[in-house]
């Protein structure tokens, strides 16, 4: 495991996250190597893949607040190189060390502004960028 960071929160916390809310299926499950007590992990939900990760989102756990997500990239082709970051802000990016892929997450939806050079949009409120 890399790691999960814990972001400085930027803009409002008003919003809730589609994604979050809808009931979990089995592709929902993380993969083991998934250990963490940063975010509650029965709360996560795949929200998409590009180019060998997949792409979750997640509630924070512990003592954190209800607006807290956390947005984790699993590489498949190196499974325990996974990073993870949660934010209570509107916006905020988790890198996969020593790869040009990086991932943002839009509280509010990404709209097309969002989708700078090269960028793809996973889900309502994720766009990678490689």
């Amino acid at each position: 495991m890399l790691g999960v960071v814990a972001l400085a929160a930027s803009g409002c916390t008003q919003g809730s996250v589609a994604a979050l809310d809808r009931p979990s299926t089995g592709e929902d499950t993380l993969p083991a190597t998934v250990k963490t007590a940063t975010f509650d992990t029965a709360s996560a939900r795949k929200v998409g893949s590009h180019d060998g990760v997949d792409v979750y989102l997640a509630k924070q756990g512990g003592n954190a607040s209800a607006a807290s997500v956390c947005l984790l990239l699993y590489p498949t082709r190196a499974v325990n190189d996974w990073v993870a970051g949660c934010s209570e802000g509107d916006r905020f990016t988790v890198t996969l060390p020593g790869d040009a892929m990086s991932a943002e997450f839009i509280r509010h939806g990404a709209g097309s502004e969002d989708l700078d050079h090269g960028a793809v949009r996973v889900s309502e409120n994720v766009v990678v960028h490689s």
